[in-house]
């Protein structure tokens, strides 16, 4: 199967994960890769605000946490992604908790 070259721009990138995870969200898919993808994809706009000026909800959060709770914060948001990204720290570890 020969697969065609498409170019591809960082919002293209986000659109596809946010839709492949809401596809899979309501046909009853991996809650998992649901995750993931979105998780990714706000990744990628994050970086894309952040390059362009632009003001996110996660900073606007941020802003309205403060620097006392930040750091507790963001372990917070992203305990779940990084557990399913990562096993190099702990690759027996298990999570408990995830919904």
């Amino acid at each position: 199967m020969a697969y065609q070259e498409i170019k591809l721009t960082r919002r293209d990138v986000a659109r596809g994960e946010i839709h492949t995870a809401i596809d899979l969200l309501i046909l009853g898919g991996d809650p998992v890769s649901c995750h993931v993808l979105a998780s990714a994809a706000s990744d990628v706009l994050r970086g894309v605000a952040n390059a362009t000026g632009k003001r996110t909800f996660d900073s606007a959060m941020e802003e309205y946490i403060g620097t006392e709770h930040l750091t507790d914060y963001r372990k917070h948001v992203s305990c779940n992604y990084n557990f399913f990204k990562h096993a190099k720290d702990d690759p027996f570890r298990e999570l408990g908790n995830f919904r």
